[in-house]
C-alpha cells in the first residue's frame, strides 16, 4: 500500500519540484522509513483547529518544499495552508471529504532539519497525495491528529491499516510461493511488516502468507484488507484469529486492529449542533471549462460551465448545477480556470452569479462545519 503511495509521490516531486531543492527532497535514496500511528480523534472541529493553530505559530511544521505556514484556513470542503519561503509563497490544499489516511514517515538520510513526513492520502475517486514535513515525531503526530479529525467531521472514511506491506509483484509473489511450497491459487502476501504496529504485535513476519481471518478464506491481499475494514466497522477494536503459511507450516496469530473512523458519529453529531460558520472554501468540487454562451436576445456571457459536480461538494450544496455557467464569484468574473483559481485561493466564496436556462440566478455560498 505505502509503496505504491511513495510511487506516486516520487513521480510528482519529478515534475513538480524546485530545482534547488531537487538533489535533497528528490533523491532516489531518499530512505523512507514507515511510522505506524493510530491519529487520536480529537473531541471536537474547534480543538483541532486551536491545536493547528498552535502548531502553526511554533514553526515547527512545512509543506514539503519547507515553505513555512503563515495562514490555514479549515472547513468541512478542505484544509488549505498559505505558507513562504524567502520571497515565495505556497498554497497546499487538501480536500477533506477525499482523505482517506495520513500516514508517518521518517526521512532519517534528508538534508533538512524536518525529517518528519505526513502523507495524507486522498480516495480512490480522488487518486492523489499531499504532504508536510515536520521537525518532530509529536509534531507529525499532532498533524495527523488534526488532518484526520478534520477529515472525519466533513464526513471522510479514513483506511484502518494493520502495518502490513504486500508483494504486488507477480514474479516475487511466484518465487515466495516456489520458496515455501506454496501450491495454492489463494492468500495476501506479506512483504514487510511495520514496527510496533498491530501486526507487529501480533507476531507477522514477512514472506507470511495469509489464508484465513475468523475462519474465512482470504482470496488476495485486498481480500485481507476487505475483511479487517469489515471487521473493525462501528467498533473502537476488533480482534482478529488469523492463520498464515510460514516456512511450510501453519500458525495461528491474534491480532487486534483499532478502528481509526471510531468517534466518527459523535464528532460529526456535535459539529452538527453548532453554529454553522463560513470559512474559506479550498475547493469548489467541479469540474468546468471556459465558455461564451449567446442568448437569443443576443446577449453574450463569458464563464465557466460546469461539466461535473462532486456528491457533498460545497458547489453541490450551494445549489450549482452541471451545466451552469458560473459568471461570478464575490462579485468577482470568472472567465477562465485561473481566475475562478485566483478567486478560492484568497477569499471566502459567499455567493455565486449562474447562467442556468438563459436566466441569471444568485446563490448563496453553503455553510460550512
Amino acid at each position: 500500500m505505502r509503496a505504491k503511495i511513495l510511487i506516486f509521490l516520487f513521480a510528482f516531486l519529478m515534475i513538480f519540484s524546485s530545482v534547488s531543492f531537487a538533489v535533497e527532497l528528490n533523491s532516489k535514496d531518499l530512505q523512507w522509513e514507515p511510522k505506524w500511528y493510530k491519529p487520536q480523534v480529537l473531541s471536537s472541529v474547534e480543538l483541532a483547529k486551536s491545536i493547528l493553530t498552535n502548531l502553526m505559530a511554533s514553526q515547527k511544521f512545512s509543506t514539503w518544499l519547507g515553505y513555512i505556514p503563515t495562514k490555514i484556513d479549515a472547513d468541512k470542503y478542505g484544509l488549505r495552508v498559505f505558507g513562504v519561503y524567502g520571497d515565495q509563497q505556497e498554497t497546499s490544499v487538501i480536500n477533506l471529504t477525499e482523505v482517506r489516511d495520513a500516514f508517518i514517515y521518517y526521512l532519517p538520510n534528508l538534508d533538512r532539519d524536518f525529517k518528519w513526513c505526513v502523507v495524507v492520502v486522498l480516495s480512490h475517486q480522488d487518486p492523489s497525495f499531499q504532504y508536510f514535513r515536520t521537525q518532530d515525531l509529536e509534531t507529525a503526530q499532532k498533524l495527523s491528529d488534526v488532518i484526520s479529525t478534520f477529515a472525519l467531521a466533513a464526513g471522510s472514511k479514513l483506511y484502518t491499516p494493520t502495518g502490513i506491506d504486500y508483494f504486488v509483484d507477480e514474479k516475487k509473489m511466484d518465487k515466495l510461493k516456489k520458496d515455501t511450497c506454496w501450491s495454492e491459487n489463494y492468500g495476501a502476501f506479506v512483504e514487510s511488516v511495520e514496527s510496533t504496529s498491530p501486526a507487529d504485535t501480533a507476531g507477522f513476519k514477512p514472506n507470511d502468507i495469509i489464508t484465513e481471518v475468523n475462519g474465512e478464506k482470504v482470496k488476495d491481499n485486498m481480500g485481507f484488507v476487505g475483511l479487517i475494514q469489515n471487521g473493525v466497522e462501528g467498533k473502537e477494536s476488533a480482534q482478529f484469529n488469523v492463520k498464515v503459511y510460514r516456512n511450510k507450516t501453519f500458525l495461528n496469530l491474534s491480532m487486534t486492529v483499532p478502528n481509526f473512523n471510531y468517534g466518527k458519529e459523535k464528532l460529526v453529531s456535535d459539529t452538527n449542533q453548532q453554529k454553522p460558520q463560513i470559512l474559506s472554501k479550498a475547493s469548489l468540487g467541479i469540474d468546468v471549462k471556459s465558455i461564451s454562451y449567446s442568448t437569443d436576445t443576443g446577449e453574450t456571457y463569458n464563464g465557466l460551465k460546469v461539466l461535473n459536480i462532486k456528491p457533498n461538494s460545497l458547489a453541490e450544496e450551494s445549489g450549482i448545477k452541471v451545466g451552469d455557467i458560473i459568471l461570478e464569484i464575490n462579485d468577482k468574473a470568472v472567465r477562465d480556470i485561473p481566475s475562478m483559481a485566483n478567486v478560492i485561493s484568497n477569499e471566502i466564496p459567499v455567493k455565486f452569479k449562474v447562467l442556468r436556462n438563459g436566466e441569471i440566478l444568485a446563490l448563496d455560498a453553503a455553510q460550512s462545519f
